[in-house]
Formats: structure tokens, sequence, C-alpha cells
């Protein structure tokens, strides 16, 4: 499987990113990630991604390629997926 590379935002506009947590029982966590205008997205909560050990050491599938995480952002995003019904 591909490793995950982000595209660009559109300098021309104000973006911002927003990660779609899937629900699931698996091991896998799987996500997605789009570009939004904050004026028009959809609801989100933001949570901090940059905290614990500096080595990634989980992996994720975003966009049904390979992201490697560390590990309390994959603790966080492991107990999430099953919390979640579908949202951004």
């Amino acid at each position: 499987m591909e490793v995950f590379t982000h595209k660009p935002l559109d300098l021309k506009r104000d973006q911002i990113r927003l990660l779609k947590v899937e629900r699931g029982a698996s091991d896998a966590i799987r996500c997605s990630v789009k570009a939004y205008d904050p004026r028009d997205c959809t609801p989100y909560e933001a949570v901090s991604y940059v905290w614990g050990s500096e080595h990634p050491v989980r992996s994720i599938i975003l966009d049904e390629r390979i992201f490697e995480i560390r590990e309390n952002l994959w603790q966080f995003l492991r107990n999430i997926q099953h919390k979640i019904i579908s949202c951004y």
C-alpha cells in the first residue's frame, strides 16, 4: 500500500483540512481528509495531534494510503472510531 502524501491547499483561497474518522470495529483505523472553506464547512471538533513521543509508532489508513502517527493520537482515534456516527 502506498504512503499518504497530502495535496497542497490552494493558497489563493481560505482553506482548512478536516479528517473524517470512519466508524469501525476492525484493528485498522480508516480516515479520509478533505479541504474546506472554514466559513462553509461541516461542523467539526479540533484536536491537537502533536504530543507524545516524536517517533511515529502506529499506522492508519488515510485516503486508502498508509500514514504514520504518534501513539497518543492513535489511541485517541481508536477510542473515538467506536463512538462516532459519521462526521468530520
